[in-house]
């Protein structure tokens, strides 16, 4: 007879009725226990294949950083185009075209009342450069230079005629060639400031004993009078030049040939200067440039042909200016405009502008002169570039919005308009100033 699996884990006594250890079997892995496997066959089992899902993930992965990272590519296109946009407005000035033909006197450094000033712009520049010498000659040269005589005598203005003498403390007597008159004594808060003029003297005899460098002068005409003491000189340049002697000399077809070329690059060269310092709000015209040339070449004293000698050519350069606004009104107010609000003349080159009799005037010494103006002025009305630019900052961007800007607060403008607007989904004007830029058409 089968044995009870269940008396496998009951204790059990022995023939002699002693109680034995109780035995624990692993019920689950007795032949008589072990329980069926059940399997389904409507569904049956697929093995997992790793690398493909693996596969699926790492794609899906990439899938999200590709989005993700165009997304932050979009945002930082966004803002650096953002960061750099511009607005580029073009206006158009009020502005009339009259014919004017009128002249008028104008006073150095001093406005005539219904008249205005000028002043005088000086600049300089010289070339030197080595020519051969071509043998000898005998020269005598008188050592010359520039003085400014001083009146400390009276507010009177003191004349003093042709070949007046200066003489040095060391008695080297020198001579001015034509008559000055000294201005008087003028006295500013409650100094006493001497009237002074400048002149060019020259050595009473040829040497180099003339050339006394910078030196102080008296008038020994005047001795004994009491304006000896209140009427001298001082040498504002180097009193030099003087020589007498054999020096050496160069071809003269050479001499001219180089100074018409020097001539050429200075007047090129100071040019170039005007351009660069011109003072501001200031304006010129060509007939109103005075253009004048020295030369000097060095004497090399000597027996024999032989050494290079050195050419210099030196050129000066008076401007006559005007103030650009005392200009631009006085034409405006002869053409019958209103420019009390301001106005300038756009095409100055293409209106003739000349000084009557011009090969007569002393432009260092005269103090008035008369311009005469003949053609068609074309006049504009000011506007400012940085006031439009505030006025429009933060704006909305909507034409109604920005051309009412320009109706009620900028009358002197007659059209304006949007050429670029950077980055077009922007809604509004910068409100930094510097990104917004004006273009004026009578600039272009």
């Amino acid at each position: 007879m089968p044995k009870n699996p269940v008396q496998d884990i009951i204790s059990k006594r022995d023939d002699n009725n002693e109680e034995k250890i109780p035995i624990r079997r692993n019920i689950a892995n007795s032949p008589i226990f072990r329980p069926k496997t059940i399997s389904s066959p409507s569904i049956p089992r697929r093995p997992v294949d790793y690398n493909t899902a693996l596969q699926e993930e790492s794609f899906f992965s990439k899938y999200l950083y590709f989005i993700g990272a165009g997304a932050v590519i979009l945002v930082l296109l966004f803002i650096f185009f953002s960061s750099r946009g511009v607005v580029e407005i073009q206006v158009t000035p009020k502005s009339e075209t009259k014919e004017v033909n009128l002249s008028f006197v104008a006073e150095k450094n001093e406005v005539v009342e219904g008249d205005i000033s000028f002043t005088l712009f000086p600049l300089s520049d010289e070339r030197t450069v080595a020519l051969p010498s071509q043998g000898t000659k005998e020269v005598d040269k008188r050592a010359s230079g520039q003085i400014l005589i001083f009146n400390n005598y009276s507010s009177d203005p003191q004349r003093l005629i042709a070949r007046t003498r200066f003489e040095t403390p060391e008695g080297r007597v020198f001579r001015i060639e034509n008559a000055v008159t000294v201005p008087g004594v003028q006295v500013e808060e409650d100094k006493r400031i001497p009237g002074s003029i400048e002149a060019i003297v020259y050595a009473d005899e040829p040497g180099e004993e003339y050339n006394v460098g910078f030196s102080d002068f008296t008038v020994p005409g005047l001795k004994g009078d009491p304006r000896f003491s209140r009427i001298f000189a001082r040498a504002k340049t180097e009193i030099k030049g003087g020589f007498s002697g054999k020096v050496k000399v160069v071809d003269e077809k050479e001499q001219s040939k180089k100074k018409i070329e020097l001539e050429q690059e200075l007047n090129t060269a100071i040019r170039q200067k005007l351009s660069e310092t011109l003072p501001k709000e200031k304006l010129f015209f060509e007939n109103g440039i005075f253009m004048s040339f020295t030369e000097r070449i060095q004497d090399k004293a000597g027996d024999e042909k032989g050494d290079d000698i050195p050419f210099t050519v030196s050129g000066e350069m008076q401007v006559l200016l005007f103030d650009e606004d005392e200009f631009a009104f006085l034409l405006g107010e002869e053409a019958g405009l209103d420019v009390e609000s301001g106005v300038y003349v756009a095409n100055l080159d293409e209106i003739s502008i000349e000084i009557v009799d011009r090969d007569l005037i002393d432009i260092k010494s005269d103090k008035t002169i008369t311009v005469a103006i003949k053609g068609k002025a074309q006049f504009v009305w000011p506007i400012s570039q940085e006031e439009i630019k505030k006025s429009l900052a933060g704006k909305a961007k909507n034409e109604d919005v920005y051309q009412g800007v320009f109706v009620n607060e900028f009358p002197n403008i007659v059209e304006a308009k949007v050429l670029n607007f950077k980055p077009f989904w922007a809604r509004k004007f910068p409100k930094n100033i510097e990104k917004i830029k004006i273009i004026n058409t009578t600039e272009i």
